[in-house]
């Protein structure tokens, strides 16, 4: 289902579009994660809804650009470092 928004989305919008509601959905993401900080209360509805919107955007974007395996060996690594440095 991603991969067809992603292929219709692509013909829709261009990377400066993308780029911008990525942009948008992470500052709300940050809200939702400033308000818990600071108020000590977490709308979980609100806090997925966040970050679906940012995982969608942010598949877009690795779909767009074509770099979902970089992204994908990146995170690897840097999984392998985390576990290295918790030990």
């Amino acid at each position: 289902m991603i991969n067809k928004l992603n292929e219709i989305a692509s013909t829709k919008y261009n990377n400066y579009n993308d780029i911008l509601k990525l942009v948008e959905e992470t500052t709300e993401l940050n809200e939702v994660l400033i308000k818990f900080i600071n108020k000590n209360t977490l709308n979980k509805n609100d806090l997925a809804d966040e970050i679906a919107d940012v995982e969608i955007m942010l598949n877009r974007i690795k779909f767009r650009l074509n770099i979902d395996e970089k992204v994908l060996h990146r995170k690897h690594f840097k999984i392998k470092r985390q576990l290295e440095r918790l030990k």
